[in-house]
């Protein structure tokens, strides 16, 4: 992952944030069709039929959360970033995430080790923005 500061206010984010949000979307896609296809045949009984139209609620409602709530932009104006924040994932692995004044955040994957998430959090407090733990 490589994030660049821009002379005219602009930051530019290189990640494989588009390769993670269309296997998203594909399996999304997936699991709705394969919700449908179980759903519409005639020998499945009550309790898979209501386990599966659990499972497509569940999907649809994290296919919107996506679509709705996170950006995948790989330019952002300076402007447009409202605050960064540093999330604690699991077991010590933590991530930066730009939350956006349009209301959606964009989170910065593949930060492969503390040095590289330190020269981040370095670069975005340089630019002035106080990075939030």
């Amino acid at each position: 992952m490589k994030v660049t500061f821009s002379g005219n206010n602009t930051i530019k984010i290189k990640d494989k944030i588009h390769l993670y949000y269309g296997l998203i979307i594909i399996l999304v896609i997936l699991n709705i069709l394969n919700s449908y296809l179980y759903l519409t045949s005639d020998n499945l009984d009550d309790f898979l039929k209501y386990l599966w139209i659990i499972i497509l609620i569940g999907t649809l409602v994290g296919g919107i959360y996506f679509l709705l709530r996170k950006s995948i932009k790989k330019t952002y104006r300076l402007s447009e970033i409202i605050f960064v924040e540093e999330k604690d994932i699991r077991f010590g692995y933590n991530r930066i995430v730009l939350q956006l004044e349009n209301g959606k955040s964009r989170d910065l994957l593949g930060l492969d080790n503390e040095k590289q998430l330190s020269e981040i959090k370095a670069q975005f407090e340089k630019a002035g923005f106080q990075v939030k733990v």
